[in-house]
């Protein structure tokens, strides 16, 4: 299975913190956000591959020479400067999967997430499923939801329906930005992109195979922070600050990072 991680948005609404530094690599209890991530799905991924714009390419770039991960990183740049022209999750994803020549499972994540689950669980939710499968938290508030795609589910976990920034939710359990997609599906968004669909949020491209093909919801409880915000930044330092003071490691996390260790 191949990584694609989109961190490409200029996170206007965390001015001045994100002026010249991208959301995605702020600190958070003093390490970057992408570090959580790549610390969660090194021992599942063959590579992992960060698109981004061409403001912050630099700082990225910089970022993952001094790294040392332990898979193979990328770094894309998709050429865009400002808010007003970036390509979309999806136009992102898709510039990711041709530069990498990626022919295989794709792992999907939008960068600015911070999740606690067992990645070995959601892998293995995907291998009984073999379908599109869907990180998903219950955010309790119909106020939330409103911001996030919201997912209805069968008894099975299946998704029966999916509504993308809802005015009316008809349900409080997101989508949270994290998808493990058959190469069989990765296939088709060359087809979903020709035909004139929303190149914006990834979950637009998820809601559409959801029309055509099973899509699953794998439905977790533990710590998920969707870091938007100046109120979600300061909640998630002070929680993780406060993990650290008690020395208990975040729940779930993985123990290697780099290639050092």
């Amino acid at each position: 299975m191949r990584c694609v991680i989109l961190a490409a948005g200029y996170a206007t609404r965390l001015y001045p913190l994100t002026e010249n530094k991208p959301k995605h690599l702020l600190p958070v209890a003093g390490k970057p956000l992408l570090n959580y991530i790549l610390e969660k799905i090194v021992n599942y991924v063959e590579d992992a591959t960060v698109v981004t714009n061409a403001k912050f390419y630099p700082v990225f770039k910089e970022w993952a020479d001094n790294l040392g991960y332990a898979k193979p990183l990328h770094v894309i740049n998709d050429g865009t400067s400002t808010n007003e022209t970036r390509l979309g999750g999806v136009g992102d994803f898709n510039l990711g999967l041709k530069e990498q020549k990626i022919d295989d499972d794709v792992l999907l994540i939008c960068g600015d997430n911070l999740f606690e689950f067992n990645m070995h669980d959601f892998d293995s939710f995907y291998k009984e499923k073999n379908e599109v499968v869907i990180a998903a938290y219950d955010v309790k508030k119909k106020e939330l939801a409103k911001l996030f795609g919201i997912l209805a589910i069968d008894e099975h976990n299946k998704v029966t329906e999916f509504q993308e920034k809802p005015e009316e939710p008809k349900s409080t359990l997101a989508s949270t930005g994290l998808y493990i997609i058959p190469k069989r599906y990765v296939e088709l968004l060359d087809e979903y992109a020709k035909s004139g669909h929303s190149m914006d949020g990834p979950g637009f491209f998820i809601k559409w195979l959801a029309e055509k093909h099973p899509v699953y919801a794998f439905v977790f409880t533990e710590g998920w922070w969707d870091i938007g915000s100046h109120d979600q930044y300061k909640e998630v330092n002070e929680i993780y600050n406060h993990k650290i003071e008690k020395n208990k490691e975040p729940q779930g996390f993985a123990k290697t990072l780099s290639k050092s260790t």
